[in-house]
């Protein structure tokens, strides 16, 4: 797969490769320009094709090709990534009794995308998610109610996609114990001030 995939690539100015600690045995890696990325995958797919390797986005056939971060994109075989890896981890613990209650797969870019197609999974996109990821949404997932497209920013969106599908309590550790000391009789409005400074500049 990488032999064919980087003779391909040869043929595009408009891929460069990325440094060599971001390759890997099963992962060929390049930037591209966000305004190229749709063009320059869907010839790539289609050059692929040709040489034997059937593409499809996220479908799990022989080859994959993920364009996230705005910039990154890269070409893997059909048992890589983040989806195949949490499908095989349910799997591995179904097979040992401990499959989980619940599961939430949490993502803000295209990279992030396969884990959301995984049955009985909850997903969450947080409200800064990457532009690929928000179109794959629009395209693929939208009326999908177990995928959910936060307000927040961050962990802030992990935490309220916690609380909307009654995972569990939707305050982090931090709060609860912060809102526990919070009594009246103990409040020093200048004490929490400087912890707050300190939290700053830590």
């Amino acid at each position: 797969m990488e032999l064919h995939s980087l003779e391909e690539t040869i043929n595009f100015s408009e891929l460069t490769l990325q440094a060599e600690t971001e390759q890997r045995p099963h992962k060929v890696s390049f930037y591209v320009d966000k305004s190229k990325a749709q063009d320059v995958t869907m010839e790539l797919s289609q050059r692929l094709e040709k040489r034997g390797l059937r593409f499809c986005f996220f479908d799990y056939l022989d080859v994959k090709i993920i364009y996230s971060g705005g910039m990154d994109l890269d070409i893997l075989p059909q048992g890589a990534g983040k989806g195949q890896a949490l499908a095989y981890l349910l799997k591995k613990l179904k097979s040992e009794g401990k499959l989980p209650v619940n599961t939430l797969a949490c993502g803000d870019s295209g990279n992030d995308a396969e884990l959301f197609s995984i049955p009985d999974v909850y997903g969450v996109m947080v409200s800064n998610a990457q532009e690929e990821l928000l179109e794959w949404h629009a395209e693929n997932a939208k009326d999908n109610p177990k995928v959910i497209h936060a307000k927040e920013r961050c962990a802030g969106g992990i935490i309220e996609a916690v609380g909307e599908v009654k995972l569990g309590p939707n305050l982090s550790p931090r709060d609860v114990s912060d809102f526990l000391e919070c009594r009246v009789d103990n409040v020093n409005p200048g004490h929490e001030v400087v912890k707050f400074f300190l939290f700053l500049v830590q």
